[in-house]
């Protein structure tokens, strides 16, 4: 019977033991999925701002071309401002004489 009894003990210990190490992989399984969702959804906000920044970058050289073409335009508009200037000027002093 003493037998026994020690049997039983080591059988409640044991299953015991499966127990609680069946309940800590349970946690450890719960954290292993919560990190590789926090990870897929870290890959998606990447893949995100990668489109962003390429969008970004286009839009960018868009925005500089056009004002390389508004630069070029305002000099073009500067330098006939400076020849009907002096056309005027070459007028007048024609009338002057």
């Amino acid at each position: 019977k003493n037998e026994i009894a020690v049997t039983r003990r080591a059988t409640y210990v044991a299953e015991e033991t499966v127990s609680k190490l069946e309940k800590e992989k349970k946690e450890q399984d719960y954290l292993i999925d919560t990190l590789q969702e926090q990870l897929k959804q870290l890959h998606q906000q990447h893949q995100l701002y990668e489109a962003q920044l390429v969008a970004q970058e286009r839009e960018t050289r868009a925005a500089q071309e056009t004002l390389n073409e508004a630069e070029a335009e305002m000099e073009a508009i500067h330098f006939e401002k400076k020849q009907l200037v002096q056309q005027w000027k070459s007028s007048l002093i024609g009338m002057a004489r």
